[in-house]
């Protein structure tokens, strides 16, 4: 069940240092260190059986799942979580890239859905019209 896979992720995710998040629970986190001493928070996002690392390091956290898991279709640098596209910034000046979530591509799809609804919907009032009397 779902509420087993949960239970049985968290499980793994706590033995790995996370901690789940009071604000979302699908929400983890953990205190890193950068190879130049800097210190920051790790974080995990799980929803279901997609996943998505924020770190310095993504591939250890990735290869500490693969100890528990089989991942279907492995890990690579993210392009979409949930439905958002994932991309990746680059500042003027500023070598380190940076990480946003667009919804450009699923609102443009939602309305190219919505577009179709539509459309069938007045094709269906031509084939069957209906009088509306005042």
């Amino acid at each position: 069940s779902g509420a087993a896979w949960r239970a049985h992720l968290a499980a793994t995710l706590q033995s790995l240092g996370f901690t789940s998040s009071l604000a979302d629970p699908n929400v983890w986190y953990r205190e890193a260190t950068k190879p130049d001493g800097f210190q920051y928070y790790e974080y995990l996002l799980a929803y279901v059986d997609d996943i998505l690392v924020l770190s310095h390091d993504p591939v250890k956290i990735m290869k500490g799942l693969e100890d528990f898991y089989r991942l279907k279709d492995g890990y690579e640098k993210p392009t979409r979580y949930l439905g958002a596209e994932v991309i990746q910034w680059h500042f003027p000046d500023d070598k380190q890239p940076k990480w946003a979530l667009s919804s450009h591509q699923y609102v443009k799809e939602a309305i190219k859905n919505v577009e179709i609804e539509l459309a069938k919907m007045i094709f269906a009032s031509r084939r069957n019209p209906v009088l509306l009397c005042h």
